[in-house]
């Protein structure tokens, strides 16, 4: 009996030991090393210069206080502002258009997630990548990035502003349009005021848990996400919300437009980047000049009803 009871002490010791030095291990080489020792011996293959290869390992974090927004996406994604990096693999890549737009938004001013949302203090892939319902703001990726510009670039909302760096804006405003969105739903924004269907108007800035349950995701047919369920539900309206015969509840009266992929993506993003500017408030040194007046453009602020109301944010901007 005594050399089981000792039997079963060693095991759980070991089984207890190897667990401890398991997370000490993980805890002393964290994923984002890992990305970081790969980009110095990159970067010294590159230069020429083998000593980069032995570089200090360190998390890279930018905190702006007035944005308040912490970003350590550059700890692993430390080649995006280096020209050279541009046909590197990820996360490595360079930034595109770094002349461009990314010009006007240095990454040490705006960071990364004001634009792709996501947590910016991850440090992990699964963390800083994935998909996480009780995350507000899931990371926003390719073409669904577009939807933060109009956070700030609120002249977007005009018809005939059409930069070419927001092709899925354009469509969207041009599919709106085309496909006579307004006459059901409001979007104050964009000067629609139909009331036969959902107000819009905040739309993006339900939380992701917020949007899930309150959303029926039988019907869904990839990942139960806020932005899959509104991509799915452009395509085909109601695959998505057929009603409930059993407790009299109707399918959804919106019919099937027959939208192309592109034109649904599109709507996904112009609808991600209706905010309500009382939840999500932009610093006023922060804004765009208007293209019209060649004035900054002030941020409409819109109640949780939807009511359009021209003015300054509401956060106290005097930093």
């Amino acid at each position: 009996m005594k050399m089981r009871i000792y039997a079963l002490f060693f095991l759980s010791t070991v089984l207890l030991g190897g667990v401890f030095f398991y997370e000490l291990y993980k805890d002393t080489h964290p994923e984002w090393m890992t990305y970081q020792r790969s980009y110095y011996e990159l970067l010294a293959k590159i230069t020429k210069k083998p000593e980069l290869a032995k570089s200090t390992l360190t998390v890279v974090q930018i905190w702006n206080p007035i944005m308040n927004k912490p970003d350590r996406c550059m700890t692993c994604h430390m080649g995006i502002s280096v020209p050279a990096f541009k046909t590197a693999p990820e996360p490595f890549t360079t930034h595109p258009d770094l002349s461009g737009y990314i010009g006007k938004h240095p990454f040490e001013k705006f960071g990364c997630t004001i634009c792709h949302d996501g947590q910016g203090v991850a440090t992990t892939v699964a963390e800083a990548h994935g998909f996480n319902v009780s995350l507000n703001y899931q990371p926003k990726r390719g073409a669904f990035a577009e939807a933060s510009c109009l956070k700030c670039h609120t002249d977007l909302f005009k018809p005939g502003i059409n930069p070419p760096m927001t092709p899925f804006l354009n469509l969207a405003k041009k599919t709106i349009v085309q496909k006579g969105c307004g006459s059901c739903h409001t979007m104050t924004q964009f000067n629609l005021h139909g009331v036969l269907a959902p107000d819009l108007s905040g739309f993006g800035s339900r939380t992701e848990l917020g949007f899930y349950n309150v959303h029926d995701f039988n019907h869904v047919g990839g990942l139960h996400s806020e932005r899959e369920w509104e991509w799915e539900h452009f395509k085909n309206p109601r695959k998505i919300s057929p009603g409930i015969p059993a407790f009299k509840v109707p399918p959804t009266i919106m019919p099937n437009f027959h939208l192309t992929d592109l034109q649904t993506t599109a709507l996904t993003t112009w609808v991600l980047g209706l905010d309500d500017p009382s939840v999500i408030t932009i610093p006023q040194k922060y804004l765009p000049i208007d293209r019209d007046n060649g004035r900054p453009i002030p941020i409409p602020i819109t109640n949780y009803k939807g009511v359009f109301i021209p003015g300054e944010p509401k956060a106290d901007q005097s930093n």
